[in-house]
């Protein structure tokens, strides 16, 4: 049987020509792709390693070490690519819960998910990231741009037994930005 990854005849030039091309136009639409091609760890792994001297990593804590008899519902989760692992929302949406009144700062929300959990436990949540058209600007894809704050745009942003929410957004003229909702004050 053979193997499919085995070539039973050379790959003609213009062939490995096309190859390119398609590979320069997915990385042009998409420039996260890349990373898929490149070991990020092995370079962290490297640093870590020659400064401090860890050759297994960095020291890990267990999380029921943190927070004992840790249970914790997370609710949204997308399972997307991308997006933060179960653990991490959980994480999250249990420390918020350990800090009475609890104001959490995300920037960059993505989806959108992270401050949607932790909403549901703090006192107030800002979320700072760009906007559609600074994202647009910047060459983000419509896909992107379409899936920013999927799971926290529709959170009221006052509710009773929720988090005061309030988007703020990379340039936004400083009449538009309510500090009131987030619980500080500006510097004068």
């Amino acid at each position: 049987m053979q193997n499919a990854l085995t070539v039973t005849q050379p790959i003609s030039r213009r062939a490995q020509l096309r190859t390119l091309w398609k590979v320069l136009r997915l990385l042009a639409q998409d420039p996260r792709r890349l990373g898929n091609l490149i070991d990020h760890r092995a370079e962290e792994r490297a640093y870590v390693t020659q400064t401090y001297g860890l050759g297994d990593g960095l020291p890990t804590v267990d999380l029921l070490d943190l927070l004992p008899g840790f249970e914790e519902t997370v609710e949204p989760v997308s399972f997307l690519e991308g997006t933060s692992l179960l653990t991490d929302l959980a994480l999250l949406k249990a420390l918020a819960r350990r800090f009475p009144q609890c104001r959490y700062l995300e920037i960059g929300a993505w989806r959108g998910e992270s401050v949607a959990n932790v909403a549901s436990v703090a006192a107030a949540c800002v979320s700072i990231s760009l906007s559609a058209d600074e994202m647009r600007q910047s060459g983000y894809h419509q896909e992107l741009i379409a899936a920013h704050g999927f799971y926290s745009k529709n959170l009221p942003q006052h509710h009773p037994h929720r988090a005061r929410l309030a988007h703020v957004r990379l340039r936004q003229p400083a009449g538009e930005i309510r500090p009131d909702l987030c619980g500080w004050r500006p510097h004068p």
